[in-house]
């Protein structure tokens, strides 16, 4: 990333708006687990809404790109060149693997939390379109930043990592 890209704590990321919204969808969240007294299988289903929603945008993030860099990106051990195919393969490759994982985490809370298990939907459905409009946003907002697809999308992020330790105990 260029200079000019990054987010700083002495300005940029205090002044990004995507930033705040991401912390309000949160807080919502968090208030409204402590007002309704939630158990963890409900805040798992809105955070589990929430990265589906992350993993849909990402999709379309690496297919918008228009100029991109592919530097130290390579498909089978091979350099590739930043072109539309890599692309359609990138994002592809991206929403195959994040989508099987989230089928397991699916049947992970399906399968923990119970049919059975009740939580207020209302809400639920409240927080994860907090979410969804928040990333949205964010999508539209940082849609200048974006020049290059990066490999640390194929790698599952510490929540991911969490949940799939969760899934094989």
């Amino acid at each position: 990333m260029e200079n000019s890209q990054t987010l700083s704590l002495s300005g940029g990321l205090y002044g990004d708006r995507s930033v705040l919204f991401l912390l309000l969808s949160n807080l919502l969240t968090i208030v409204l687990a402590v007002l309704q007294q939630w158990d963890v299988y409900t805040l798992m289903w809105i955070y589990w809404g929430q990265s589906v929603v992350i993993g849909y945008f990402n999709v379309h993030r690496i297919l918008d790109l228009e100029k991109f860099s592919t530097e130290n990106f390579t498909i089978n051990d091979k350099p590739v060149d930043p072109t539309p195919e890599t692309q359609r393969k990138t994002a592809g490759f991206f929403a195959l693997h994040y989508g099987l994982f989230h089928f397991a985490y699916l049947v992970f809370l399906l399968d923990e939390a119970g049919i059975q298990h009740t939580f207020p939907l209302r809400y639920v459905a409240l927080c994860m379109l907090a979410f969804y409009f928040n990333h949205r946003f964010s999508y539209h907002y940082n849609r200048e930043r974006r020049n290059r697809i990066y490999i640390k999308n194929f790698r599952p992020n510490k929540r991911q990592r969490k949940y799939s330790i969760r899934l094989f105990l």
